[in-house]
């Protein structure tokens, strides 16, 4: 069986490509001619250069596969960030997946955002279907998390319209992931801040549902091989305190924990200048809007998952030790990116 993987070239694509050459599957990975191939070289995969947006290209790189895995996405800056973003998530998941139709594919997992789904408090996490307070102008998003937003919810809006053309297409949602490959890095960013600083006092007092890059692999595979079209499957598994998240993980690095929460002023004060001074795309909203995520409970239920896809839980310690051996591995401790 051969199947084509967008996004190969990312932290979670390249856990899937291994996750899919363990089950002896035939990879065909896309690729744009400006993508590094580091987290490929050396993997027995079909390369395909092509553009998501470009119809003659998708069918090519559709040809002879039986089903499609499509992570490749993007999270944009700057003041063209949402069209930048909406082109490649909503016309690339449409054009993709209209190819694949006219190439004989039937199945196709789309790898979308939690953010996308509706969160509660630490002791009532949300499910996918509950009530989502975002529809109606609620968005707890401002300038690129709701650009984000709006682009996935859009590219999970194509998804769905190929069901009824013959396209089945499952939806998952990947929460907070660690573990290995994470080049940029990404979520693993945490981990080195914590194992580069003698100690990080402070703690952001939000959340997250954590989950280790294999299960979030073997998460798409599973939502393949047993999802319902049109259905989305959060994966997340470990709803942390960033308090908590960040103690544990200073244990595996050999850190002094953090001890005190940021006072929610930071954010405010943050917030306040960004109203004043600051503009979309400029270094200060970022800021602000990455300060006041991490001051948010967004916890989400990992049920669903586990009861139709059957996907395990590993422990927290286990994948945040594969990351940091990975990071050791590769020179990432000294190295300022």
């Amino acid at each position: 069986m051969r199947v084509l993987v967008t996004g190969a070239t990312g932290f979670i694509g390249a856990n899937l490509v291994r996750v899919l050459l363990e089950r002896d599957v035939e990879v065909r990975v896309l690729r744009r001619q400006s993508s590094p191939t580091l987290l490929l070289d050396g993997l027995p995969v079909e390369t395909f250069t092509g553009h998501l947006t470009d119809p003659e290209s998708m069918e090519n790189a559709t040809r002879g596969c039986s089903q499609v895995y499509h992570l490749a996405g993007a999270f944009e800056t700057g003041p063209d960030a949402e069209a930048r973003m909406l082109d490649c998530h909503e016309k690339g998941t449409r054009v993709l997946g209209e190819a694949a139709l006219r190439m004989g594919v039937k199945r196709m997992v789309v790898c979308s955002s939690s953010i996308t789904l509706p969160f509660g408090p630490l002791d009532a996490p949300a499910a996918e279907d509950d009530d989502d307070p975002f529809e109606e102008g609620g968005v707890p998003y401002r300038h690129e998390l709701l650009a984000y937003y709006r682009a996935k919810k859009a590219q999970e809006r194509e998804a769905r319209a190929l069901i009824p053309k013959g396209l089945e297409t499952v939806i998952v949602h990947p929460d907070f992931v660690l573990g290995p490959w994470d080049i940029k890095p990404t979520s693993g960013a945490l981990i080195l801040q914590i194992a580069r600083s003698p100690w990080i006092p402070f703690y952001p007092p939000g959340g997250k549902s954590f989950i280790g890059a294999r299960d979030c692999a073997l998460g798409h595979v599973l939502a393949m091989e047993r999802g319902k079209p049109g259905r989305s499957y959060l994966l997340g598994d470990h709803n942390l305190t960033y308090g908590e998240a960040m103690k544990r993980i200073a244990r595996v690095v050999s850190r002094p924990p953090p001890a005190v929460p940021l006072p929610s002023s930071i954010p405010r004060f943050v917030n306040a200048l960004d109203r004043v001074f600051g503009r979309q795309g400029s270094r200060l909203s970022h800021l602000a809007t990455h300060l006041e995520s991490l001051f948010i409970g967004r916890y989400r239920s990992p049920e669903r998952a586990r009861r139709e896809l059957g996907l395990k839980s590993t422990p927290f310690e286990t994948f945040v030790d594969e990351a940091w051996k990975w990071f050791r591995d590769h020179d990432y401790v000294r190295r300022r990116r």
